[in-house]
């Protein structure tokens, strides 16, 4: 619109019959452009009403991109052919407005029904207000006012055209007798008016100078009376014409300096929008991890708390005992004193209290239920122990750069943190590969194997297998993860690495489970792939070089899942 704009106020259009330029203009880039684009935005309308989920790019470009596009293309057009109905020709051509009247007036309510139906989508998601068979009919509409007003804008092209031939051609007659007559008169005035043409030309060719200097303002003064004194009135013309152009120029240029203003404004107002979807973004990753986590801390609660119950227990079981054991000690320092004082009377019941005392303790097995009470404790806290160092051996939450790891120490590590959600679920059957050293962040694989790992277990309906095999091949290091669950239709394998595609239901996941895992897979300049049928199971296998070149030193800055 704002090239048709500078184009009809500054003359930049080389056509000089501007309904001509206009047709030509909407049959050539406009209607195929309006088209094309209501094609589009249609097509993922339609992908809505089917009840497909659309990526953050198609969703972006329904709601932002191609509404603008359709109307600005619109606007242009109906530009133009105000423009192409205006304008009245030299050479006889029928009128534009005749020729296109009809699916002009359809093809604008058809666009202003289909701009309406985009309403509802102009927020940063889809109102819902929004209807998308709606939306789809009005597409289809307007698609078919367009193909119709394409067919007469055509016609109306070929007529204007068609005319313009005929012209020429009647002025290429005309030229053919007129040129020998100017020849004459050309002659004429050589000889007849010499003089006065002389002087008409070097008042010409001062007042030339003068506009090349930028003087329109002063007037042509010729004393000729004869058609040399029409020139130097059309010199005047095109003074004031120049005069009146750089008004016109200095109003465009303010004019786009306005747009220009707006465009930067409707740029900020977009980038604004941009940080709020990347920051919602962030909430949604963040709540992800948080649910992760939040899965680990309560399995890591349960393996923690129950050799601490049992710890606790013997401590309060050996407490007992070392009380009746003190008894024992506390009565033989009692008789001891009475000994040592003399005092004799009560030897005999002191005696019988030590004997009472200690028929408690005086049985063959005390000492080894205290031996075996102490060694299951410091099991339970060996156990306690070695499950902090896997966990600390999990998260590895200090490197920030590749290390050389055993992925399959990370697997048992891995397993051991979900051990409680497996146990109760799958048998976990393992094929591992002797050496499995590879160059890689430990923290963010073992992420990837948890994420796995538990969809696994999810996708099982009572009890099942899970399969974890690794080995290396043509310098990668490889591991497949199977389970025997219900498995992944296959209208859905192509979209489980997509952000926010889940299958599950509303609150028990944010989709972004297997992104996460396909974007670590990525950073470490790997590949992911699946298999899967329904009702037989699923298989991961993740390939990732066993050895990192030097430019992955650290870890990429697009996104970090720790």
């Amino acid at each position: 619109m704002l090239i048709a704009h500078v184009g009809d106020v500054s003359n930049l259009v080389l056509d000089p019959d501007i309904d001509s330029y206009y047709m030509m203009d909407g049959v050539i880039f406009r209607i195929p452009l309006l088209v094309q684009k209501i094609s589009q935005a249609r097509d993922l309308g339609r992908r809505i009403a089917l009840g497909d989920a659309l990526s953050s790019d198609k969703l972006a470009e329904l709601i932002f991109v191609l509404p603008g596009i359709v109307e600005n293309a619109f606007d242009g057009i109906k530009l133009g052919v105000a423009k192409a109905y205006g304008f009245k020709n030299v050479y006889g051509a029928p009128n534009v407005k005749d020729l296109i009247n009809q699916e002009y007036d359809m093809f604008v309510g058809a666009i202003g029904a289909f701009l309406a139906q985009t309403k509802p989508i102009r927020a940063v998601a889809l109102d819902s207000a929004f209807n998308a068979k709606r939306y789809v009919e009005a597409g289809n509409v307007a698609l078919s006012a367009l193909k119709k007003l394409y067919a007469a804008e055509a016609k109306a092209l070929d007529a204007l055209l068609v005319a313009r031939i005929n012209a020429l051609t009647f002025q290429k007659r005309l030229m053919q007798f007129g040129v020998p007559l100017l020849w004459l008169a050309v002659i004429y005035l050589l000889i007849g008016f010499y003089r006065s043409v002389m002087k008409t030309v070097n008042s010409l060719d001062e007042i030339s100078k003068k506009l090349v200097r930028g003087d329109t303002e002063e007037k042509v003064k010729l004393d000729a009376k004869d058609e040399l004194a029409k020139v130097g009135a059309s010199f005047n013309v095109i003074g004031q014409a120049l005069v009146q152009r750089n008004k016109d120029l200095e109003e465009n240029k303010k004019k786009l300096e306005d747009s220009l203003r707006l465009l930067e404004e409707s740029y900020k107002k977009l980038e604004e929008s941009n940080a709020r979807i990347q920051e919602q973004q962030t909430q949604l990753i963040q709540s992800e991890k948080m649910a992760s986590l939040g899965q680990m801390v309560a399995g890591i609660a349960h393996e923690v708390n129950t050799p601490l119950g049992f710890v606790r227990n013997n401590i309060e079981v050996l407490e007992k005992s070392q009380r009746r054991l003190l008894d024992v000690l506390e009565r033989y320092r009692d008789l001891r004193d009475a000994l040592i004082n003399g005092q004799l009377d009560e030897l005999e019941a002191k005696l019988l209290g030590i004997v009472e005392a200690s028929k408690k303790i005086d049985s063959s097995n005390f000492s080894e239920k205290i031996r075996a009470l102490i060694a299951e404790s410091l099991d339970g806290i060996d156990r306690i122990q070695q499950l902090v160092i896997v966990l600390k051996n999990f998260s590895r939450l200090d490197e920030a750069s590749f290390k050389e790891t055993d992925l399959n120490q990370g697997i048992e590590s891995t397993l051991k943190i979900a051990h409680n959600l497996v146990k109760y679920k799958a048998e976990v059957i393992k094929d591992f590969a002797p050496d499995m050293q590879v160059e890689c962040f430990p923290a963010r694989m073992n992420q990837v194997f948890l994420n796995i790992i538990t969809n696994a277990v999810q996708a099982i309906e009572g009890q099942g297998h899970i399969w974890i095999k690794t080995y290396k091949e043509d310098g990668m290091a490889v591991v497949k993860i199977r389970d025997d669950g219900r498995g992944i239709p296959k209208e859905n394998l192509k979209k489980i690495f997509e952000p926010f595609f889940t299958t599950k239901e509303v609150g028990q996941g944010t989709g972004l489970g297997l992104s996460i895992v396909y974007k670590i897979i990525e950073q470490h300049r790997g590949t992911i792939t699946v298999q899967s049928e329904v009702g037989k199971g699923t298989e991961f296998t993740i390939k990732i070089p066993v050895k990192q070149s030097q430019e992955l030193a650290s870890p990429a800055s697009t996104l970090a899942f720790n």
